[in-house]
């Protein structure tokens, strides 16, 4: 194989690093807002549930001359029911807090809302948001941006469902346990 003079040149400076690195996407990024105290989300029960934005969608099936001839619901995807459950068995396992999936049952309760998107491309969450709220009033968000990353040669795929849901529930238990965040 030949190479040209000028290929070697940009491979030798770029093993020195000198080449400056050409990034796309976002890679993984996680930014934590804090509107108030959460300690009490350590000693109560705190109610886990999936907000799919979507909704419940409807695909139909119309004839030949525009009349609806069946309607189908489409139900959440996979991906999004795997991720809420792996949060949840980490809150509930790991950090032993007492957490019950579920619509809160008062108008007072704590709660835990996952909103996930997809990442179609990599087929894993690319971003999700997961909020803490007491009653109707946010107290904690948490918002996860988890996508591809090309950095110069290399292509850093983005985390696992249940990876990210790890690293969920950790910066979720540090946040009510107080620690600042990083």
């Amino acid at each position: 194989m030949k190479y040209s003079k000028i290929a070697i040149f940009l491979v030798f400076i770029n093993i020195l690093g000198c080449f400056p690195s050409i990034t796309a996407g976002e890679g993984f990024l996680i930014k934590a807002r804090k509107f108030s105290d959460i300690s009490e989300f350590k000693t109560q029960k705190i109610y886990l549930d999936l907000t799919y934005e979507y909704g419940i969608t409807k695909e139909e099936t119309k004839t030949k001359s525009g009349k609806i001839e069946k309607t189908t619901d489409v139900g959440i995807p996979e991906l999004y029911i795997q991720f809420k459950d792996a949060l949840y068995s980490e809150l509930r396992g790991n950090y032993k807090l007492d957490v019950e999936l579920g619509q809160p049952k008062k108008k007072d309760s704590l709660s835990i809302s996952v909103s996930p998107r997809m990442d179609y491309l990599s087929n894993t969450i690319g971003k999700a948001s997961v909020i803490l709220s007491k009653g109707k009033d946010p107290v904690y968000k948490l918002d996860i941006v988890n996508e591809a990353r090309v950095e110069g040669l290399n292509i850093i795929q983005p985390k696992t469902v249940e990876k990210l849901a790890e690293m969920s529930a950790e910066r979720i238990y540090d946040s009510i346990l107080g620690k600042p965040e990083n």
